[in-house]
């Protein structure tokens, strides 16, 4: 208690009359909540002149298919004030103003799960979800179930608003609570409990699940608005929920005093919010700017930025992959962070472990890089107690099979298992054979692929396709209807694409994008397996490593009776190898920044599909920079060496046009 109250003091003062933030406000605050909380329980050790007796503000608290009638977008994104600025400046461009005075409508940005509402004569008639933009789901049924939503307006009208439904965080906590009690799912966050609750045959479920409405949009052929405002206002007198919040901000101060105002009280609404909505007022130029390939140009969504917090490195455990990686997990006192509980964290390898110097009882900031993966930000090593002791890569893991022997390859990040043909290996090897990348064998998991082996009823992949309902009908939890749906489904699954069969199969180095670079090369599965080295090095982006695994997995005698017995049950197909000429196809591109809806590897595996190639490195043989949300260095070269950029926008355009290519 000590220790943390003088490293409190210590951060105050940096940040109060030195300038200078070590870390962010929300971890200092996370900081003095854990002091507060050890007061409580101990207060025979407070101190008198703890921090947390000085005033310094508030510590931070199946479906029909329905084909929509109005095209419906995503937002784009802005993370900082300088962004928000360049989303003015591109609208006054856009119009051809620079000094045009535009009026913006600002909203809480709820993170709930969108939905459209058509209502014929004033009464409701239809509700679905966004889904693609084009074709959403038909939830009428559950929408009934929602109280605050209009069975009928105040005015005999055809129109279709759009709105979001989320659930109070206090609901939230009661549903987790009561699903933790009875055994079963615990959801991860509101937004989630939300579109599950939408999504149940049983509307009574959504019912008793009691979510809530705000809408926002309104289109209607008879009523004309001048502004954005008119149209909440409309949404209020019809009898609809709208954001009590909203405001019309006339500068772009205006929204980032509206920001930081909402940002403040985020964690005391209640539902959860994770930015604000803005919009153009004037309906007239939100019509004049219209839309790009995904969003419209007139509205943003600013976000906040990632929440970090602090907690307590418990343990230090390891996990062994299908691959025979073996990767460190941090093992953290739970902590809530952007709604929902975290208490794992990957620590990727040794080096990363030695560069923060992490060890077990350390306090340490994490965070959920955007919005989505936990990571460990920083060690507050002023906080170690004397038996502190530097981590140590153990020398064995029983997961790993044999003695448990772990090694690290000259050259290589990571550690590898010795053995690689252990229990755990084997069914994460299984589970990623049948998993979405692969032959994506619906309701065939982890927890089924663990009886199967326990029971010794399979043991290698062309099992699977042997099964039949009297191996499974007396497992432990395996009904007769639930067996027969499996066989169904793995039935469906015999035909497969060549560079998805490579996939399946777990090769280490050879992943989504060097398969397809492989299945471009060899046409049959037959040509890879007597292709010789030199075969593998000179395919343009393979790389040597992933060249000499490739060669020797077939050059293994066992794997290719594996692949023998495989290949009587199945079949392999190229349709998905024809070629596509993009403009990015034979081009040297880079990636930096976010892009919604999109990870880096998802892009990387578009653009090879193409026969583009993707480069870590920022040069002047750079054709294309594909810049993202929030840059980092690779954005600064490339304007140095006057490679063109490609923005958020335009590159999520050009992906969808490939998508739509390949299809």
């Amino acid at each position: 208690m000590l220790l943390l109250s003088k490293e409190i003091d210590r951060l105050r003062k940096k940040y109060h009359h030195k300038d200078t933030n070590e870390i962010s406000d929300e971890a200092l605050d996370s900081l003095k909540d854990r002091l507060k909380k050890l007061e409580e329980k101990y207060p025979e050790f407070v101190l008198e002149n703890s921090p947390t007796h000085k005033v310094e503000g508030t510590i931070k608290k199946g479906f029909t298919k329905v084909v929509h009638k109005i095209r419906q977008w995503s937002l784009g994104d802005v993370f900082s004030d300088e962004e928000l600025f360049l989303f003015y400046q591109k609208i006054q461009n856009f119009l051809k103003d620079k000094k045009l005075k535009i009026d913006f409508l600002c909203e809480y940005k709820i993170d709930g799960v969108k939905v459209i509402v058509e209502y014929k004569k004033g009464l409701f008639f239809r509700a679905s979800t966004r889904g693609d933009g084009l074709i959403g789901e038909d939830i009428t049924k559950n929408i009934k179930m929602i109280r605050d939503v209009p069975k009928k307006l105040k005015q005999n009208i055809d129109l279709i608003v759009e709105g979001e439904v989320w659930i109070s965080n206090k609901k939230f906590k009661e549903i987790n609570e009561t699903q933790k009690t009875l055994g079963k799912k615990v959801y991860a966050n509101p937004r989630n409990l939300a579109a599950g609750s939408l999504r149940q045959l049983d509307s009574s479920i959504t019912k008793e699940r009691k979510l809530n409405t705000l809408f926002y949009e309104v289109h209607s052929q008879k009523v004309k608005f001048v502004t954005q405002y008119e149209k909440l206002t409309y949404l209020r007198k019809l009898g609809f929920n709208i954001d009590p919040n909203h405001k019309v901000c006339k500068t772009i101060l205006e929204i980032v005093d509206f920001y930081k105002k909402v940002q403040k009280q985020k964690d005391g609404l209640t539902f959860l919010a994770d930015g604000i909505v803005i919009k153009v007022n004037d309906t007239d130029l939100q019509k004049k700017l219209g839309f790009t390939g995904k969003a419209p140009r007139f509205a943003i969504a600013y976000k906040f930025q990632a929440t970090q917090k602090t907690t307590r490195v418990n343990n230090i455990v390891f996990q062994v992959g299908r691959t025979g990686v073996v990767t460190p997990v941090a093992e953290l006192e739970p902590v809530s962070i952007a709604g929902s509980v975290v208490s794992r964290a990957t620590l990727h390898n040794q080096d990363h472990i030695n560069k923060l110097d992490i060890r077990i009882t350390d306090t340490v900031v994490i965070q959920k890089a955007g919005d989505i993966i936990p990571e460990i930000v920083s060690v507050f090593k002023k906080l170690r107690t004397k038996e502190s002791k530097k981590f140590v890569f153990p020398k064995k893991i029983k997961e790993c099979g044999g003695d448990g022997s772990i090694k690290r390859n000259v050259g290589e990040s990571v550690h590898m298992c010795v053995e690689q043909d252990s229990f755990v290996q084997n069914l994460k090897k299984f589970a990623y054979f049948t998993s979405k990348s692969a032959f994506n064998i619906d309701g065939m998991g982890e927890k089924i692929l663990l009886l199967l082996f326990e029971n010794k009823i399979i043991s290698e992949y062309a099992d699977i396709f042997k099964l039949r309902l009297s191996d499974m009908q007396d497992l432990d939890g395996m009904g007769e209807k639930s067996a027969n749906n499996l066989i169904g489904s793995i039935n469906k699954k015999k035909a497969i694409t060549l560079d998805r069969l490579l996939i399946s199969l777990s090769i280490k180095h050879i992943g989504s994008i060097n398969s397809i670079l492989l299945s471009r090369r060899f046409k049959t599965i037959k040509d890879i397996r007597y292709a010789n080295i030199e075969d593998f090095q000179c395919i343009e982006g393979l790389g040597p490593v992933a060249s000499m695994s490739i060669y020797k997995y077939f050059q293994s005698k066992k794997n290719n009776k594996i692949l023998n017995n495989l290949l009587k049950f199945i079949k392999i197909s190229n349709k998905n190898q024809k070629i596509i000429k993009h403009k990015w196809s034979n081009k040297r591109i880079v990636i930096t920044g976010n892009f919604p809806g999109y990870t880096r590897n998802e892009i990387s595996d578009l653009v090879k599909r193409i026969y583009g190639n993707i480069s870590n490195q920022t040069s002047r043989e750079t054709d294309f920079l594909l810049c993202g949300n929030k840059p980092g260095s690779k954005h600064q070269k490339a304007k140095k060496f006057g490679i063109l950029i490609v923005n958020t926008d335009d590159t999520i355009k050009e992906l969808k046009e490939i998508t739509n290519m390949l299809k």
